[in-house]
């Protein structure tokens, strides 16, 4: 009976290291509401074995004090080691309540836990669905702001193609506009090259004959090189006899790129072949 009761204290104390040494790990991120149901499944699992555990030592501890107390032939010693197992079996069975506790605890924990992690859980989810609202929202508002940008560039287009073609007419009309001043100023400047030697001719008491040079003279008297018209006509004024007849045929030609000055006397004609284009003839 002794042996017995020895015997099932030893196997007491080893399930009571076994309870003790029960592993806890802390659930993983990855995949934690399946890793959180297998932890439930587990403890509930191991609450009822504990549970029957406990109901089984209780029920043998009963059943021991009766036999040892009916039994009257067992010495004090024995009574004193079986009291003493007695003690330590109660012990256990506070240490299996107090695992149970533990595992209450823990299950209580892990439910937090999972609680906690399907809140998390819920608010990604609510999180990525509204992420996606937004992205499909931006999606719509950037093709209404590519179709508006793409109806403002063709519109900008057009009324800068317009822009640039009025421009060049107004240029085109500019450019006519200046030629014809350009060559009106060139008609006015020819006017001027033809009204300058005869108004110069007449302030001296001249004739300006016109471009081109005599036929033929009696006498030419080289005045010289870079002078003005209204110098050389002075000077072959100078040198003119005062008592000179008015009509003798004295004269003046002038070469207009060297700016040479002739005076003469007796000539007669007037030529105005190409060759005599940049002279300019004058007759007293």
């Amino acid at each position: 009976m002794v042996l017995a009761v020895l015997f099932f204290t030893i196997w007491a104390c080893m399930l009571s290291v076994e309870v003790k040494s029960l592993p806890y790990k802390p659930p993983n991120i990855i995949d934690l509401k399946t890793k959180i149901d297998a932890q439930e499944n587990i403890i509930l699992k191991f609450k009822s074995e504990m549970s029957k555990t406990v109901d089984s030592h209780t029920n043998q501890l009963q059943m021991i004090s009766q036999k040892v107390d009916s039994n009257k032939d067992l010495s004090d010693s024995t009574k004193a080691l079986i009291e003493s197992v007695f003690m330590q079996l109660r012990m256990l069975n506070k240490i299996f309540l107090s695992n149970t506790q533990s595992i209450d605890k823990l299950s209580q924990k892990v439910d937090s836990i999972s609680t906690q992690q399907s809140h998390i859980i819920d608010n990604l989810k609510g999180k990525m669905e509204s992420n996606k609202n937004s992205i499909e929202a931006l999606k719509t508002e950037t093709k209404d702001q590519k179709a508006g940008q793409d109806k403002e560039i063709a519109s900008l287009a057009a009324t800068t193609n317009n822009k640039m073609n009025e421009l060049q007419n107004n240029v085109e009309t500019k450019i006519n506009n200046v030629e014809g001043k350009v060559t009106t100023l060139k008609n006015e400047v020819a006017e001027v090259k033809t009204l300058s030697p005869r108004i110069l001719a007449a302030k001296h008491g001249l004739r300006f004959l016109g471009n081109g040079h005599y036929e033929s003279t009696s006498k030419n008297n080289g005045a010289g090189y870079g002078l003005s018209v209204e110098q050389c006509l002075v000077r072959c004024k100078k040198r003119r006899p005062s008592n000179s007849p008015a009509m003798n045929g004295d004269g003046i030609y002038y070469y207009v790129p060297q700016k040479y000055c002739s005076c003469t006397n007796g000539e007669s004609g007037h030529r105005t072949d190409s060759y005599y284009t940049n002279y300019l003839h004058f007759r007293f």
